[in-house]
């Protein structure tokens, strides 16, 4: 894999540093209030040039309702460099769970903040949005939050594109940028995290996609 994005790698990220053989890795945030972080890190081939830790200014749920706010839950922006230099964003997030009114809130208030990085961040350039979004395709509520930040920000689902139906709350989002076109190929769940009896290593299936990245060719003088 050329990058691995991480969400809930609070307790064996240490383990995950020294097993693995690419050579960068972004560690989670540390947490403030219960020790736990935001559980988002990264480890992959590619050169990470920048990095930074946000968290949600809204959420819900300390105690029961998803216990969201005993993790400092949030997004993680890295900028990426490609071997030719050319650059993509890339945003891994952890959004709110649960299922009351405040909840709904919570997540919906949480990617119209994320939308607004993305549009400060990378307002022409090629975007991968990757994580657990917490919205789940039986309710209502949540499609519209996320069609709601699809539309915003120009981005569409790997999955549907590829002609398969999504139905995990785990995604990968994409957009093209003015100079790079992002071009999906692959989408699948990557069934080989198992223990040696065969079991998931997450109560999450692993999300697997691949893009072939195409240049754009500039417009020629006038437009023709």
């Amino acid at each position: 894999y050329d990058l691995v994005l991480l969400q809930e790698d609070f307790v064996w990220h240490e383990r995950l540093a020294r097993a693995t053989s690419h050579p960068f890795v972004v560690d989670p945030a540390p947490g403030a209030r219960s020790g736990f972080g935001d559980g988002l890190a990264a480890i992959g081939r590619l050169l990470v040039e920048s990095s930074e830790h946000v968290s949600w200014t809204a959420a819900h749920g300390y105690i029961g309702r998803g216990f969201d706010q005993l993790a400092a839950k949030g997004y993680l922006h890295l900028h990426v460099l490609l071997p030719s230099g050319a650059g993509i964003d890339l945003f891994t997030l952890h959004a709110d769970g649960g299922e009351s009114e405040i909840d709904h809130r919570a997540r919906r208030l949480q990617l119209r903040q994320l939308a607004d990085a993305i549009a400060a961040k990378s307002s022409s350039g090629p975007v991968i949005v990757a994580g657990n979004f917490n919205l789940h395709p039986t309710s209502p509520k949540d499609m519209a939050t996320l069609e709601e930040f699809e539309a915003r920000c120009g981005l569409s689902d790997v999955a549907l594109a590829l002609g398969i139906a999504d139905d995990h709350v785990d995604r990968v989002l994409f957009r093209s940028g003015d100079e790079l076109r992002l071009e999906p190929v692959r989408w699948n769940e990557a069934l080989e995290f198992r223990d040696d009896e065969g079991r998931p290593l997450s109560d999450h299936a692993p999300i697997h996609a691949r893009f072939r990245v195409v240049r754009n060719e500039p417009a020629p003088p006038g437009g023709r």
